[in-house]
Formats: C-alpha cells, structure tokens, sequence
C-alpha cells in the first residue's frame, strides 16, 4: 500500500516524513528555518473512507482486495499530495520567494528559479538539483530549457555560487554529540 501511496504522493514521496502515533489533532509539529523562524503547525487529518459490501467479501479473491486497496492507497496519497501542495503554497507566498512567469518559460527564469532556491552537493561535490513542479503541458518545454540552462555558462556560474554557500552552511553547521 505504501508504493500506491507515494505514487500518488509525486515528487512529496521523496520528502521525510514520519507517522505521528499519539496525540492526535493537537499534535504539533516544529519546523525551524535557516533565517531562525519557527513554523508550528498542527497534525491534519487525511482520511479515505472504505466500503465493502458483504456479499462482495464472500466472493472477493486475493487480487480483487489487492486492487481495492490499491484504490485507497491511491486516494490517499492524491489527498496528501494536495494537502502538501497547499502547504509549500502558502510558505511560498509567506516567503515571497514565488517566481510568476509571466510568459514562456526560459532559460533566464529557471535561473532565477535556481537562484533562489537552496541546492545541495553530493560528497564530490555535484549538485543535487531541487524537484521543480509545474503544469503538465509545460513539460517538454521546460525539459528543453532545461537542457539549455545546462550548457549556459550563467549556470556553471550559478553551481559555483550555490556550491560556495552549501560550503558555507556545511561549515557553519553546529555537530551535536
């Protein structure tokens, strides 16, 4: 069940997460931010409801209970995703770090787009580029400037740049232990 679910979840699958077993809606949970902000926000209940009718338990073989929990786990993971989108929308306009087109898709707005996001490297150092979401029929555009951005030299200039502040951030990190 949890494969269909994060199906459905898209690119939040990837994100760590983890159930909260007690305290139910007054549950709380804290996120610090990089600049020292504190975001407390409360467990949201997602729920999926179930019904089986009895005659169809007496026939139901194991890939029919296989495919209807399926159906759940898939409607969960449409309503977390949902939930999860509504969540980075509302911190992107809180931030104002929302990047509006305004028009075609090119390469200077990714860019842009890059610039204001956080990005990681692996051990040697390569950049572990952020999911980006968009329309579907943006798509194969954005595939294409993708490809563009990636032999612009603004962009080895922008690796470079983000590369020296992850240094920075990895350096300045307080280790407990």
């Amino acid at each position: 069940m949890r494969s269909a679910e994060n199906a459905a979840s898209g690119p939040f699958a990837q994100s760590p997460h983890y159930r909260l077993w007690e305290g139910g809606p007054s549950a709380k949970t804290r996120l610090t931010r990089e600049d020292g902000s504190v975001e407390v926000s409360r467990a949201r209940r997602t729920e999926v409801k179930v019904e089986i009718d009895l005659r169809e338990l007496e026939s139901i073989d194991p890939a029919g209970l296989v495919t209807k929990v399926r159906s759940v786990a898939d409607e969960m993971g449409r309503k977390m995703f949902k939930q999860h989108l509504s969540i980075v929308q509302r911190t992107i306009e809180k931030t104002g770090r929302g990047v509006n087109a305004e028009g075609p898709l090119t390469v200077e707005l990714l860019l842009k787009m890059l610039g204001g996001m956080h990005i990681e490297f692996d051990g040697k150092g390569n950049p572990e580029l952020p999911t980006m979401m968009m329309h579907p029929t943006v798509r194969e555009v954005a595939e294409a400037r993708t490809g563009e951005m990636l032999r612009d030299n603004r962009y080895a200039d922008l690796i470079d740049r983000k590369r020296l502040e992850w240094r920075e951030r990895e350096a300045s990190r307080k280790l407990v232990g």
